[in-house]
Order: structure tokens, then C-alpha cells, then sequence
């Protein structure tokens, strides 16, 4: 799933769980992190243009600030690249776990509005 995002908003966690990795580096998702929640699900975040707030091992909750949005990567402009697989690699639906967490464009424009994306409600750390 592919997120509205410019070059340097912050981007939050969707789930509580553990960083399970970060990269950096000329990949096609450039340079992102990968999140295991406590299901063994793995939420990956890419085209960043800054993951240096995390380390292998870390705890992150929902709402955390994980990385600043870019364009690193194979891409033609900054956005969140957001997918989600299950513990043996099959493709989740991602949609099912933004749920209402994520704001629009408008919203995300609109003056006051709370720059973590995706959103989430009480979030801000």
C-alpha cells in the first residue's frame, strides 16, 4: 500500500512489537524498517529518507516515531511504502491493519494537523 507522504514527515508505527530490521542502501524500497508485531506478522515501511531512530532489537509501540518519509529507493516521489506478511512470508492485507489509523491528503493538509503518518489517534511520541 502506497501512502500520501513528503520528504520528511514523520511516520509512526502502526503496532507494538520489535524492530526487526533497518536498512539502509540502493534497494528497491531503499532505505526502510521492518516491524514484528506480537504475532509474529512483519509490518515493513520503506523509502525513507531517515531510519536512524531505531535499532535491531528495539521495542517500539504504536504511534512511536520510526523513521522520516523520502524517496530512497526505486521510486518516482516520496511516499510510505506500507506491506505486512505473515511469520511464514505469506502477504497480509495491509489495509486491514491501517484500518482507520491513516489520514487522508486533506487531512493531512489541513492546518493543525498532526503530521505522523499514518495516524494515529493519541499518538505523537
Amino acid at each position: 500500500t502506497d501512502i500520501v507522504a513528503g520528504v520528511g514527515d514523520v511516520i509512526s508505527s502502526i503496532t507494538d512489537g520489535t524492530v526487526y530490521k533497518v536498512a539502509t542502501g540502493n534497494t528497491g524500497f531503499g532505505n526502510y524498517v521492518v516491524i514484528q508485531d506480537l504475532n509474529g506478522n512483519l509490518h515493513t515501511y520503506a523509502h525513507a529518507s531517515d531510519v536512524s531512530f531505531l535499532t535491531q532489537g528495539q521495542p517500539v509501540a504504536a504511534g512511536d516515531k520510526i523513521m522520516l518519509a523520502g524517496k530512497s529507493g526505486t521510486t518516482n516521489a516520496a511516499h510510505l511504502h506500507y506491506e505486512v506478511k505473515s511469520s511464514n512470508g505469506r502477504s497480509l492485507s495491509s489495509v486491514a491493519f491501517l484500518g482507520n489509523t491513516w489520514i487522508t491528503k486533506e487531512e493531512a493538509n489541513s492546518p493543525g494537523a498532526n503530521r505522523h503518518i499514518p495516524y494515529k489517534a493519541g499518538a505523537g511520541k
